[in-house]
């Protein structure tokens, strides 16, 4: 069940990022906006991108495996993709699950959790700080919706 629902909350904030990336695409096509508005926008893009990552594909799990990735590097994507490959693992087998695979859920929430605490870092900081620009220019913030 952990996985099914670290899944979801991973979910839940690709959908938010990728609302907002896609609000911000359109508004750095807008000729009339300033060029450090513009700029921000896209270094908020690119921040955004990076914390995303690819989207989560079919877990094989007779050939594949799920590798860590570097502290701090992970992605939304990278975790849903080890997520499903464990749900897949404790699904497949007609056996209670192993040491090794129960530890690999919990370090994946450990994974899960910093993940999301750098995307709240970055709504804090960078999406706040370019929303009040765009405020003070009469846009509309961006939003995850």
């Amino acid at each position: 069940m952990a996985c099914y629902e670290g899944y979801g909350q991973a979910q839940t904030a690709r959908a938010t990022v990728q609302a907002i990336r896609a609000q911000a695409r359109v508004l750095r096509e807008n000729d009339d906006l300033d060029t450090s508005l513009r700029m921000a926008l896209t270094r908020l893009d690119e921040a955004l991108a990076l914390l995303e990552g690819p989207a989560p594909g079919n877990p094989d799990t007779v050939y594949g495996s799920a590798t860590a990735a570097p502290p701090g590097a992970e992605t939304l994507g990278g975790v849903q993709q080890k997520l499903l490959f464990v749900m897949a693992v404790l699904q497949g087998a007609d056996a209670p699950p192993t040491t090794q695979a129960l530890a690999a859920v919990g370090t994946l929430q450990e994974t899960l959790r910093e993940v999301l605490g750098r995307w709240e870092a970055l709504r804090e900081a960078d999406l706040r700080a370019v929303n009040e620009r765009l405020m003070q220019g009469g846009l509309a913030p961006l939003e995850g919706r």
